[in-house]
């Protein structure tokens, strides 16, 4: 029944463009994120999952993070 009257008086509001701005940069940094998500490889997904876990140990048991089950430290170098 208003619509027209708030057509009219929107169209003219510079401040929609705004909200159109936020969403147009949410959509393309939700594709960037998607579009590298999608190339990782499998064990820096796994290595990503893991940093939950605090202190950085590879509870996989990789050799090159340190076996976690024996204490052992990873090599420097």
């Amino acid at each position: 029944m208003t619509g027209w009257l708030a057509k009219e008086f929107f169209a003219s509001s510079p401040m929609l463009l705004l909200p159109v701005l936020a969403l147009v940069l949410f959509v393309g940094a939700f594709l960037a994120i998607v579009a590298r998500t999608s190339r990782m490889s499998r064990g820096d997904a796994a290595g990503h999952a893991n940093l939950v876990f605090g202190d950085g140990a590879d509870v996989s048991g990789d050799v090159s993070c340190g076996d976690v089950s024996e204490g052992k430290e990873p090599a420097d170098g």
